[in-house]
This record gives C-alpha cells, sequence and structure tokens, in this order.
C-alpha cells in the first residue's frame, strides 16, 4: 500500500504514464492535502487543468491525515491532534533538513499519515523521505514505484 506525495501527481503528468497503471504495485492513498496543493499551483495556465485529470484519474482511496493543524487541515478529513506527538517531531526534523520550507507541514501531515498506516510514502522530496526513513516509514521515489508500468 502506497501513500502519494503531491509530486508524485507532477511525476505522473510529466511522464506519460498511465495515471491508471500507478495503481499495479498495490492501493494508493490520499489525503485532502494533495488536492489541496495541486489546486494552488502556479504553473502555467492549463498545468492546473492537466494536473487535476491526472489526479482524478488515478485509482485512489483518500483517507484522514493522522493530525490536524490550524489553517491547513479540513474539518472531517483530520484527525484531531498531533499523532502522539509524531507530527511535531517530524516537522521539527525536515525544518531542520531543508531549512523550514513553506510546505514543511503539510508535507508531514502526509507522512505522518503515512507512517501511522504503514503505507511506503512516494515522494521525489529527498529530505521528506530522509525523515520518514529515520521515524521508521518505507518510502519510494516515483521512479521505483513505476519502474514496471514504463
Amino acid at each position: 500500500m502506497f501513500m502519494l506525495d503531491t509530486n508524485a501527481f507532477n511525476c505522473a503528468l510529466d511522464s506519460g504514464i498511465d495515471p491508471k497503471a500507478l495503481s499495479s504495485r498495490g492501493p494508493l492513498y490520499v489525503t485532502h492535502v494533495q488536492l489541496n496543493e495541486l489546486q494552488k499551483t502556479k504553473k502555467p495556465v492549463g498545468r492546473l487543468d492537466q494536473l487535476l485529470s491526472v489526479f482524478g484519474s488515478v485509482e485512489q482511496e483518500s483517507i484522514p491525515t493522522s493530525a490536524a493543524i490550524w489553517d491547513v487541515s479540513e474539518y472531517g478529513a483530520a484527525e484531531y491532534g498531533s499523532a502522539g506527538g509524531a507530527y511535531d517531531a517530524m516537522l521539527a526534523r525536515l525544518d531542520q533538513l531543508n531549512g523550514g520550507k513553506r510546505g514543511n507541514a503539510r508535507d508531514i501531515l502526509i507522512a505522518v499519515t503515512a507512517l501511522k498506516h504503514r503505507y511506503t510514502l512516494v515522494t521525489e522530496d529527498k529530505d521528506l523521505k530522509a525523515v520518514f526513513l529515520e521515524f521508521g516509514g518505507s518510502a519510494e521515489s516515483f521512479t521505483e514505484l513505476t519502474r514496471d508500468a514504463r
């Protein structure tokens, strides 16, 4: 079972892989965060529509995040709390690695949810992947997920 980071949808679009083929290795999961991030894309006109089309074509199940963060989490799509402190610890570590990038809170919501459910996190973000592995998760890149789909 795999949790797709938002950048997996960009990779799917850019690689030309059939989005339906992404689930060939197992079930795929997302949270509201991935869709929210895609909807805020600042890429050229048309890119948003393409990303939303890929998102809609991927066979996936949306699950609540395992933590809730003010001004990020959606009511009814997040579990209350900080995942037993894992959210705060993972965010602090990611901030340390990448200098506190603006999207870290959202990235950690995705990661802590994958960690709680024991899903493999699929991400191209090297710092996020390092934090996820450090906290006992399993992660791979988009290329690794799709190696048999090419």
